[in-house]
């Protein structure tokens, strides 16, 4: 997403949320502070659009937002008649280091990210804000929205040791 659709990724502690005192990713308005965001368009059909919104309530709302902003990763043209929606960080979110990042659900997103390259991986970390100390969970995890997805942690690890945002 192009930095004037006017958003910021960061990680984020939400007040009071029900996934306890962790941070996880969100995005937010940003008029001063807005940049490049890489993500993943994928369809999704009207019960998932429900499912989404089910599960990321209270925290964050869906928004739509203009093609325009959006240019594929390979140079390929986005089709002309799709709606894109991303979810939107409903409240002031915290900024409390005490609240760390769980390591798996960091897994998770870089290998996603690497399932397209390193580059579009380096790109998330380095376009990703307000990053906090990581809690290593892998032996006893915690966060557990990876069911049948494959990690390959010396490749993810490999990502994370050689980035400068932490």
């Amino acid at each position: 997403m192009n930095k004037k659709a006017g958003y910021k990724r960061n990680w984020v502690t939400l007040e009071n949320s029900k996934h306890g005192k962790f941070s996880f990713l969100g995005i937010a308005k940003s008029k001063k502070n807005a940049d490049n965001i890489n993500g993943i368009i994928f369809p999704i059909n009207k019960k998932d659009i429900k499912n989404f919104d089910k599960r990321e309530n209270p925290d964050y709302y869906r928004r739509k937002i203009d093609l325009k902003y959006f240019k594929h990763y390979f140079n390929i043209a986005l089709p002309k008649n799709i709606n894109i929606y991303t979810y939107v960080i409903k409240n002031k979110f915290v900024n409390n280091n005490k609240c760390p990042i769980l390591q798996t659900y960091l897994d998770i997103v870089i290998q996603g990210c690497l399932e397209h390259d390193n580059k579009f991986a380096k790109m998330f970390l380095d376009t990703t804000d307000n990053w906090k100390p990581i809690y290593n969970d892998r032996k006893n995890k915690i966060y557990s929205n990876f069911k049948n997805i494959k990690l390959n942690y010396k490749q993810i690890d490999n990502v994370l040791k050689n980035t400068e945002c932490f």
